[in-house]
């Protein structure tokens, strides 16, 4: 597939491009997939680049409309994101291999953006960037943003402070296949969430990894419905610090805790008598502030400088007015 007009990939020749291949994990993907495949289709990058879609044991038309595109399909029997991703990455012959989940959709310079930083920069071996979702409401969609900006604000301090870092989103992430081959791949051990977090760390020990604010993808919020913001989040806090830390991802052992502990503390908690105890947590909080508001402010200024991009870039491609959520 290679649809476009134009291309802007600095200090290079098309001859001297890299080879790109993209793949897509899918398991009962046919509602998504087709939405997938078009923006795919209509990206700005005008070399050829080959599309791999990884049929995860679907039980539906996922196979025949990736093959009605044009896609080169491949199977994966055992069911997870790790060992799809991994079968995809086996069947690659780019030197570049970038990967999207079927229910995403990418903006047109979303393959240029990606081929232009590791034309740029060859100590880089892996970049990613943040997604927003196209199928929810205004307050979802500032959470995403909420959860983007604070995502990078953390990877950043431990990158800076511990020279530690693995803030990548598995839905939106590029890799170079000679260090995928080097770190080992994918951990197929992983059954779901935290596969991309530990990879992102063993691929920081064969190079330079990077997040791009603007490289943004958008994507279903089928997730966010299914569990809830409150798992979803703690999900992606749990396996973080667990795999930055242990290199192994425990969210799943912990699935739910957090709305079951909630539930458990609305049922039991007397609300009235916990006023008092509310205003200590406050005048806490305040004396806290007081502390380290500076500190915190002052980072807060770096990466908003690092992370404003994002918004700005995601606000046009809406066509969104921000004073419209607050003001009709």
């Amino acid at each position: 597939m290679s649809q476009g007009n134009t291309v802007q990939v600095p200090t290079a020749s098309s001859k001297e491009l890299p080879s790109v291949s993209l793949v897509i994990p899918a398991y009962n993907e046919e509602k998504y997939l087709p939405l997938c495949l078009e923006s795919i289709k209509k990206q700005d990058y005008t070399e050829q680049y080959e599309v791999i879609v990884v049929d995860n044991a679907s039980t539906d038309n996922t196979a025949r409309i990736a093959l009605d595109w044009g896609a080169k399909v491949v199977y994966e029997s055992k069911r997870s994101p790790a060992c799809a991703r991994q079968k995809g990455a086996e069947a690659a012959t780019g030197e570049i291999i970038a990967f999207i989940d079927a229910d995403s959709q990418a903006p047109a310079c979303w393959l240029s953006t990606i081929v232009s930083r590791f034309v740029r920069e060859p100590k880089t071996v892996v970049i990613s960037g943040p997604y927003a979702y196209f199928d929810a409401g205004s307050v979802a969609r500032i959470a995403s943003y909420i959860g983007n900006f604070i995502s990078i604000t953390i990877d950043q301090i431990f990158r800076k402070v511990l020279n530690k870092g693995s803030a990548v989103w598995g839905s939106n992430f590029a890799v170079r296949r000679s260090a995928l081959l080097e770190v080992g791949g994918f951990d197929t051990s992983i059954r779901f969430y935290g596969e991309e977090y530990e990879l992102s760390l063993r691929l920081r020990r064969a190079g330079k990894g990077g997040i791009i604010p603007r490289l943004f993808v958008l994507t279903s919020a089928r997730r966010l419905k299914r569990i809830g913001v409150v798992n979803l989040y703690w999900n992606w806090i749990v396996d973080y610090f667990s795999v930055l830390f242990w290199y192994e991802p425990i969210s799943e052992r912990l699935e739910d805790l957090p709305s079951k502990a909630w539930q458990t503390v609305v049922a039991s908690f007397s609300w009235q008598r916990a006023k008092v105890s509310l205003w200590y947590v406050v005048l806490l909080f305040v004396l806290l502030w007081l502390h380290i508001g500076p500190v915190i402010e002052a980072v807060g200024r770096a990466i908003y400088v690092f992370d404003i991009g994002i918004l700005s870039t995601l606000f046009a491609y809406h066509g969104i007015n921000p004073r419209s959520w607050f003001y009709g």
